[in-house]
């Protein structure tokens, strides 16, 4: 399932573990402001970097996916 400019919901189904794998676009245009996506989470995500695709354009694509934390 893809998520497009929903920071809430993200933030709603991150802190109810359902997202396993984040891609995230950064384009290089300066807006100003703007909320973390993650801002507000009441647990850290423990994320890994797997892939990045830069395109011509100046975008970036990274994709990430969520680190199994070992219960203690």
């Amino acid at each position: 399932m893809t998520i497009l400019g929903s920071g809430e919901v993200v933030r709603q189904w991150c802190e109810l573990e359902l997202i396993d794998h984040y891609s995230l676009m950064i384009d290089p245009i300066a807006i100003g402001k703007g909320e973390s996506l993650f801002a507000g989470l009441k647990s850290a995500q423990s994320l890994k970097l797997e892939s990045t695709k830069t395109f011509t354009y100046g975008s970036v694509l990274l994709s990430y996916k969520k680190q199994k934390t070992p219960f203690v």
